[in-house]
């Protein structure tokens, strides 16, 4: 039998994800008693996961479900507090399973509404208005190096209605193209 990597208490937590004072209060208050050596003081990982992994595996998955499912959206499709539906290291078997099936009902009444374009990926939204934004200065930036020559030539009135004039062209160029 192969002999388990030992990991320091640091090292344990953020291989889970949490910090290092969770791991220690969990070894001070008896959550963590098999799986700490307290000789070498380190935490043997396979032990502690059975011991401790699966509240930090709950408290995970709560925070991702929190993640993917504001509150405003569940407010406005279905009336229920994402605290409501947290599953609880006590919950039993048929209470888990029957608040996963909210959950899972809710993530497809979600994906449901962002198929139907009700919805819209926030980062998506964003990059597209970056994409947007981008070509937008770049069209105006590019006005004074393709009009500078004849810019120059012209009295204040006339250079103004050409400045005034390429830059309502660049503009309509770019609506044009986001049809």
């Amino acid at each position: 039998m192969e002999k388990e990597e030992l990991l320091s208490i640091r090292s344990y937590a953020k291989l889970r994800g949490v910090s290092h004072v969770a791991v220690k209060k969990a070894i001070d208050t008896g959550k963590i008693v098999k799986g700490y050596d307290l000789k070498k003081k380190k935490v043997i990982p396979s032990i502690a996961d059975q011991e401790y992994g699966f509240e930090v595996s709950i408290k995970k998955i709560n925070e991702k479900i929190k993640a993917q499912i504001s509150q405003k959206d569940l407010d406005a499709y279905s009336g229920v507090d994402v605290i409501e539906i947290q599953i609880q290291p006590d919950d039993t078997a048929p209470e888990a399973d029957r608040k996963g099936k909210i959950i899972k009902a809710q993530l497809d009444l979600l994906k449901l509404k962002t198929q139907s374009k009700e919805l819209i990926n926030k980062e998506e939204s964003y990059k597209e208005m970056f994409a947007y934004g981008k070509e937008i200065r770049m069209s105006l930036q590019a006005i004074p190096d393709r009009i500078i020559d004849e810019l120059i030539s012209l009295p204040r009135n006339e250079a103004h209605r050409l400045l005034s004039e390429c830059i309502n062209e660049s503009l309509l160029k770019l609506t044009s193209n986001a049809d």
